[in-house]
């Protein structure tokens, strides 16, 4: 949570509103039903204002059924073959054309199915109400995200120590849907089911009206003997319930844990039924923030704070809206901003000749020292790159040194000759490479390190350093395969000397 940045979640009818006016200062939090976007941040402003609060800066949330959504899995981890690939087949998926929406996407991690990806979209006029919407009360929008990805956000951050979990944050007229693993949001998803069904259908099936149904569910009592029926019928809803969390799985592994949130929580033993059902352990969100020292009402309770505290945490996965023409960069300025930069290219200009001169001076300087560096490591290395740091050219030097000096039949030459060639393999690989060398085996010929990294394309940027360096024949890769239990890709290249 950023300070003087308010959150506002606009889900299933209701507001939720959060606010750090600076650092140290009490947390400003607001629950309230809404019908519109302009009568939220109305809200906000005035509860902001009435705690001695100015919100001038705010993170919209919006709901998921005003959006499109769809998770995928790809065989690639490359960034832009990932985005190009992602787009593909969120256009091909959508029901309208993609030039009438905004989308964006993150990444869920990855698994032996490859890298999983959760993908968004919104309608343009969407987006373009909300910012309106907000510059109408003063306030900046600096990120538009969904519930769906807020709720994720917050189950993840909360019990980031399971291995496999499933969130659910059952509101009102709509359920939230979240798979994390390994404390990250693998994939998410809206099923267009929640507890006002369940009423409406034990209302109908009892004879009774909504509102009796409703006190009996919360109270666990009624007036006369339907304690079964309700019980027969909230098993119905889970059951319900469940086969759309089996949709998202399919032939998966099966979760052990589950996370409830939401309008749902005021049923009584809800928690027992939902446990039998589904056969796993089960934990309340709201619970789980009173434990960590949250304070709140009973209303507060039950209103879905999971996604309202989503918003607010910074880690994780998220979407963010506004995007191309909507780029918080890309804004109209304000008259005042255009006068100041205005002012201050005259002042850049009034002094700027003599600083380009000294610039053009020390550029040529500069210049000279990179040639003549370059002319030297020529020289003394013939058939190296010039573009290496100094620290790889020494250790180049060195190896060079101590294969001249080295003499044939093993013992003290041989344990130099594995110090040198780590020393030398470990210096010219790119520090922004995350590699583990396990073994290095070698003989006069040649040599082969095993390791671990992150990606198959990380592998390839160790034979590519490799062979940078041109003191080797031939680099190749001769294995390189997943470690299911880790996550990360083992190697073994070959080096000829």
């Amino acid at each position: 949570m950023r300070n003087g940045v308010g959150y506002i979640t606009l889900s299933d009818g209701k507001m939720h509103f959060l606010l750090r006016p600076q650092r140290n200062a009490e947390l400003l939090t607001l629950v309230a039903g809404v019908e519109t976007p302009a009568e939220a941040v109305e809200k906000a402003c005035a509860h902001a204002e009435a705690n001695g609060a100015c919100l001038t800066r705010a993170v919209a949330v919006i709901d998921s059924r005003d959006c499109f959504l769809r998770n995928y899995s790809f065989p690639i981890a490359n960034g832009k073959q990932l985005d190009q690939a992602a787009r593909f087949e969120f256009e091909d998926d959508l029901p309208v054309d993609a030039s009438e929406l905004i989308m964006d996407y993150f990444r869920g991690g990855t698994s032996e199915f490859g890298t999983h990806v959760c993908a968004a979209a919104v309608r343009r006029e969407r987006v373009a109400e909300m910012l309106a919407v907000f510059r109408e009360h003063g306030v900046s929008l600096t990120a538009m995200d969904m519930d769906a990805a807020a709720f994720g956000r917050a189950c993840a951050s909360r019990f980031a120590g399971y291995e496999r979990l499933v969130g659910l944050e059952v509101g009102e007229r709509r359920t939230l849907f979240c798979l994390v693993v390994r404390g990250r949001v693998r994939s998410i998803a809206l099923f267009r089911l929640g507890a006002a069904d369940l009423i409406e259908a034990l209302a109908r099936e009892g004879g009774l009206s909504c509102e009796e149904v409703d006190r009996r569910l919360v109270l666990g009592k009624g007036e006369d003997d339907g304690t079964e029926s309700m019980r027969r019928g909230l098993e119905k809803f889970l059951q319900r319930l469940l086969r759309e969390v089996y949709r998202q799985f399919g032939e998966k592994e099966w979760p052990s844990r589950f996370i409830l949130s939401g309008d749902i929580m005021r049923i009584q033993g809800l928690k027992a039924a939902f446990e039998e059902a589904s056969g796993g352990g089960l934990e309340v969100w709201e619970e789980s923030c009173l434990e960590l020292g949250g304070e709140m009402d009973e209303g507060q309770r039950v209103s879905g704070l999971a996604v309202g505290y989503g918003a607010a945490e910074e880690s994780g996965g998220s979407f963010n809206f506004l995007r191309e023409e909507f780029a918080v960069g890309g804004r109209s300025w304000s008259r005042d901003a255009l006068f100041a930069a205005a002012l201050l290219l005259a002042v850049l200009f009034s002094w700027g000749g003599y600083v380009y001169a000294s610039l053009v001076s020390g550029e040529r300087e500069l210049q000279y020292l990179r040639d003549a560096t370059g002319q030297v490591c020529r020289d003394a290395l013939p058939g190296v790159g010039a573009d290496m740091m100094p620290g790889q050219y020494r250790s180049i030097l060195e190896t060079r040194v101590s294969r001249l000096s080295d003499t044939p039949g093993g013992g003290d030459g041989e344990t130099a000759s594995v110090i040198e060639t780590l020393r030398t393999v470990s210096s010219v690989i790119n520090q922004k490479v995350d590699v583990e060398f396990l073994s290095l085996s070698l003989d006069s010929r040649r040599f082969d390190i095993q390791g671990e990294t992150r990606s198959m394309n990380e592998v390839d940027a160790v034979r590519v350093s490799l062979e940078g360096t041109r003191l080797y024949k031939d680099v190749k890769i001769k294995n390189a395969t997943s470690d299911k239990r880790s996550g990360r890709i083992r190697f073994e290249i070959e080096v000829m000397r």
